[in-house]
């Protein structure tokens, strides 16, 4: 009997950080963590976006955004398959 080597599918997560005006804040740092308590961070482009790669279809992740002057609500999102458009906005 052979064995087989399973492979969790990895995908992308991704979205802006914006201020209310629609603006993208630079610079912002977005932390995706994992139900083990994992994390990772990246910084947001000069237009506010920011993505995730190699995230493990099938686990449940909090993501936050954190830049001065802005104040923005954690996310929490099933990962069945990529995801965009995961928008962080100022006060919401």
């Amino acid at each position: 009997m052979q064995s087989q080597n399973t492979t969790a599918a990895m995908v992308s997560i991704s979205g802006r950080v914006l201020a209310r005006d629609g603006s993208g804040v630079r610079g912002a740092t977005v932390t995706i963590t994992d139900s083990a308590g994992a994390a990772r961070t990246v910084l947001t482009n000069a237009f506010g976006y920011y993505q995730f790669s190699s995230v493990a279809v099938g686990a449940t992740y909090v993501l936050g955004a954190v830049a001065r002057r802005y104040a923005f609500h954690s996310r929490t999102v099933s990962v069945s398959d990529s995801l965009s458009n995961v928008d962080f906005i100022d006060g919401q």
